[in-house]
Formats: structure tokens, sequence, C-alpha cells
């Protein structure tokens, strides 16, 4: 299946915003993609990311919309692409199913704590509108005094320098 220039348009989005939260040294090995799916696979959810491997490749998965609410998705989903690539979020294997367990700052949520708002989607809720209101000036952004003061309020900002 093609991607289509409204996905692609979506893709290079979220590059952009992860730009802003990710080390260039782990941006430069992500690879992203974002994907229009069918809402019966969403269920309740607005969009999911699904990781390939060990390796750095994530698919962002959200409903087609026509407006400016996938955007905020997009954030949604980087912020947790951004929790993923700094250790502070892993999913796991239950074994012998097709469960996962979350590992959120070494604490262990199996599949039954992920109906009552797990802490990562805590944080995910309040940065995305944050983030998708966040200014991208340049490659040096990152370090300016107001990134900084924006950036320090995150609880895994100090993770990801």
């Amino acid at each position: 299946m093609e991607i289509t220039d409204e996905e692609q348009e979506l893709t290079d989005y979220a590059y952009d915003r992860l730009s802003l939260i990710v080390p260039w040294r782990i941006l430069d090995k992500l690879v992203i993609q974002v994907q229009y799916v069918e809402s019966e696979k969403l269920r309740t959810a607005n969009g999911y990311i699904s990781k390939h491997g060990k390796r750095l490749v994530f698919v962002i998965c959200i409903r087609k919309r026509n407006d400016s609410k996938s955007k905020e998705i997009i954030c949604h989903e980087c912020i947790h692409i951004a929790q993923i690539v700094s250790g502070i979020l892993e999913n796991k294997k239950v074994f012998g199913g097709n469960q996962e367990d979350s590992i959120w700052r070494g604490d262990n949520y199996g599949p039954k704590d992920l109906y009552e708002n797990p802490p990562w989607e805590i944080e995910a809720e309040v940065l995305a509108p944050q983030l998708k209101n966040l200014k991208h000036a340049s490659r040096s952004y990152w370090y300016t005094s107001k990134s900084k003061k924006i950036l320090s309020k995150w609880s895994w900002n100090q993770r990801l320098d």
C-alpha cells in the first residue's frame, strides 16, 4: 500500500515535533511513518504507535480526519515515542500470550492496569498540547532558554540529554 500525500505531510510533521524533544543523535536513527487505519482497529482510541522490533522504527496509526485533531494525535503519539526512546516506558510481551506488560519508570503495569489512566497516558495528555504549540526555530532551538524553560517541566526531559 502506497503512502498518501496527506500521510507524508503528517509524517513530516511528526519528525518536526520529535526534533524538538528528542536529541539529534537519536532522532537521526528514528524511522517514523504515519498511516491512516480503519476506525475498527482503533476502538475507542484516536491513535496508537507500533514499534517494530528492537530498532527505532515506529508507525503512528491514526483515524483519518480532516481537522486539526490529527496534529494533536500525532503530538500525543510523539510523546510516547520520546518516552520509549528515553527508556522510561517499555512494553514487554507477557509469556505465553499476546498481552503486553508496560514498565513505567521501573514499575510494572499489567494489562489490567492499562484501563485506569496509566501514568504515561496522563503525561502524554498534558504534554501533547504544549508540543503542538512549541515553535520550531532551528536545530539550536533545543538549547534556547525558552525551550529549556518549557521542557524542564517535562518529567522525562533529563533522560533525553
